[in-house]
């Protein structure tokens, strides 16, 4: 299964590079996304997880001549990506925002997410 994965991640990244020329890659910071308690060792453990997978992952980015930049990822969920306000998180599953100011809606909260990682980035980049 690991090697699978290996290979998953080098195809991925390397089509990444080949289609779009893209050399840096944002990614969130995990230290600043979990609060660890003793109490949640379930979350301890996805959280180990999550860090072992990601440094993994960049050491292959890295490898293959990726700039890769952390990002705070605090309250990029919350904010919208195109004005920068607070956004209505809703839904059955909440997975869906809203944003009353520009009119934003039904918009999938993990993209949202993720373009303001990318915007955080192109500014500590200073190309945004």
């Amino acid at each position: 299964m690991q090697e699978i994965v290996k290979l998953t991640h080098g195809n991925f990244l390397a089509e990444i590079k080949k289609r779009y020329g893209i050399c840096t890659l944002a990614i969130e910071d995990i230290s600043t996304m979990f609060k660890l308690t003793e109490k949640d060792n379930a979350m301890i453990n996805n959280w180990l997880y999550k860090k072992t997978a990601m440094r993994k992952f960049v050491l292959r980015a890295m490898a293959k001549g990726f700039q890769v930049i952390e990002v705070d990822p605090r309250n990029t969920t919350k904010t919208c990506f195109r004005c920068g306000s607070s956004v209505k998180i809703y839904g059955r599953t909440k997975r869906l925002i809203r944003c009353d100011n520009c009119g934003l809606k039904d918009y999938n909260r993990d993209l949202n997410s993720a373009r303001n990682i990318a915007k955080r980035c192109l500014e500590l980049l200073k190309l945004f």
